[in-house]
C-alpha cells in the first residue's frame, strides 16, 4: 500500500513530532494540508506545484505530513514542505502555524486511519473541505459519514479510466466517452449505496439479536 508507512500508528514509527521543534517558520495559513506523503500524496503535491498553474499566476501552497522518516527526508531534500508528524492531529497542524487550512487531503492506505483522521479533522475544522482517498465504493459512505467532503474511490476510478482508454483506441469521441463514464459511475455509486444499506441493516439485525428465529447466517 502506497501511504501505509505514513499512517498514524504505523509500527516502528518514532513518537509524534513536537512540531514547534522541527517545523520551519514560514508555513502560512490558508494552505493545503496533505496527510500522508506516499505516492498518492506526492502526486497531489506535484499537481498543486504544476508549472501550468504558475503560468496562470495561481500559487497554491501545501504542507505535507508523514510518519515515515525516510520519505520526509527525501521530500525535504527536494525542497518540498513535508514534515515528520501526524497531520491528522490538530495540535501538530497548529504548531506548524496552520490554524485555518484551505483544504485537507487524507491519503492513508488503512481505512481505519482514514476514518479516524477525517473524524478528528472535521471536529477541529468544521468549515474546511476534507478530501479523502477511498478504496472500494462501500468505503466512500463510511468516510462521508465521518465528515469527508469528497471521497475518491480509487479502484472504481482506475477501472473507469482503463475502460476509457479502451474506448479511446476505438476513436470514441470525448463527449460520448464522458457521458458513458459518468453514467456508469452513477450506476456503480447507486449499487454500492444499496449494498451499504443492506450491510448496515444486517449489522443492526445482528446487534439486536435478530440472528435467532431459525435464520441462517448472513451471506
Amino acid at each position: 500500500g502506497g501511504e501505509a508507512g505514513g499512517a498514524p500508528g504505523a509500527r516502528g514509527a518514532p513518537p509524534a513530532l513536537d512540531a514547534g521543534d522541527e517545523l520551519e517558520k514560514g508555513v502560512t495559513d490558508d494552505v493545503v494540508v496533505i496527510c500522508g506523503f506516499g505516492p498518492i500524496g506526492q502526486t497531489v503535491g506535484s499537481l498543486l506545484s504544476s508549472q501550468y498553474l504558475k503560468d496562470e499566476s495561481l500559487r497554491i501552497e501545501y504542507v505535507a505530513f508523514d510518519l515515515n522518516p525516510q520519505r520526509v527526508d527525501e521530500g525535504r531534500k527536494m525542497g518540498i514542505s513535508v514534515f515528520y508528524g501526524d497531520g491528522s492531529q490538530p495540535n501538530v497542524l497548529r504548531a506548524a502555524g496552520v490554524t485555518n487550512p484551505r483544504v485537507i487531503c487524507v491519503t492513508y492506505t488503512d481505512l481505519v486511519s482514514r476514518i479516524t483522521s477525517v473524524q478528528r479533522l472535521r471536529e477541529a475544522f468544521p468549515g474546511t473541505p476534507i478530501l479523502s482517498r477511498g478504496g472500494i465504493l462501500s468505503e466512500v459512505f463510511q468516510l462521508e459519514s465521518a465528515g469527508a467532503t469528497t471521497v475518491i474511490p480509487e479502484l472504481s476510478e482506475v477501472s473507469l479510466r482503463l475502460g476509457s482508454a479502451v474506448l479511446d483506441e476505438f476513436g470514441v469521441s470525448l463527449n460520448t466517452m464522458d457521458d458513458s463514464i459518468n453514467d456508469l459511475r452513477d450506476k456503480l455509486a447507486a449499487r454500492a449505496r444499496i449494498q451499504q444499506k443492506r450491510l448496515a441493516k444486517q449489522a443492526e439485525k445482528n446487534r439486536g439479536g435478530g440472528g435467532g428465529g431459525g435464520l441462517g447466517p448472513p451471506p
